[in-house]
C-alpha cells in the first residue's frame, strides 16, 4: 500500500510539473508577442518567472521523493532555465544600471550552480 501511495504521489508531482511547464511555455509565447517594455510584457514576465520557479520547485520535490529522478542533468537544465529567464527579464525590464545591480545581487545571493540548493 505504501509503495502504491508513493508512486501515486510521485505521479501527481510529475503531472503538476508538466502542467506548470505548459503554462510557462504559453507565457513565453505571450511574452514574445507582447508589446516590448509594456506593462503587460512586465506582467507576463513576472508570471513566467513564477511558473518556472514552480517547475523548479516541483522538479526538486520529485528529486527528493525519488532520489536520482529526475536525472541531475534534467534538474540542472530546469534550474538554468529559471535563472536565464530571470536574468533576461531583468535586462528587458530595467535600465542598464538597475539590471546590473539586480543581477549582481542575484549572483551574490545564489550559487552559480543552483542544483546545490536542492538539499535546502
Amino acid at each position: 500500500m505504501r509503495a502504491s501511495t508513493a508512486a501515486s504521489s510521485l505521479e501527481t508531482l510529475y503531472e503538476a510539473r508538466n502542467s506548470m511547464a505548459r503554462e510557462a511555455a504559453s507565457l513565453l509565447w505571450e511574452r514574445l508577442h507582447a508589446v516590448p517594455a509594456s506593462r503587460e510584457a512586465s506582467r507576463i514576465s513576472s508570471r513566467r518567472i513564477a511558473a518556472l520557479s514552480e517547475v523548479a520547485a516541483l522538479t526538486i520535490a520529485i528529486h527528493r521523493a525519488s532520489p536520482g529522478q529526475p536525472s541531475p542533468e534534467r534538474l540542472g537544465r530546469v534550474l538554468v532555465a529559471l535563472r536565464t529567464e530571470v536574468e533576461e527579464a531583468a535586462c528587458r525590464l530595467f535600465d542598464d544600471a538597475t539590471a546590473t545591480r539586480f543581477l549582481d545581487e542575484l549572483a551574490r545571493r545564489l550559487p552559480e550552480d543552483l542544483s546545490s540548493l536542492e538539499g535546502q
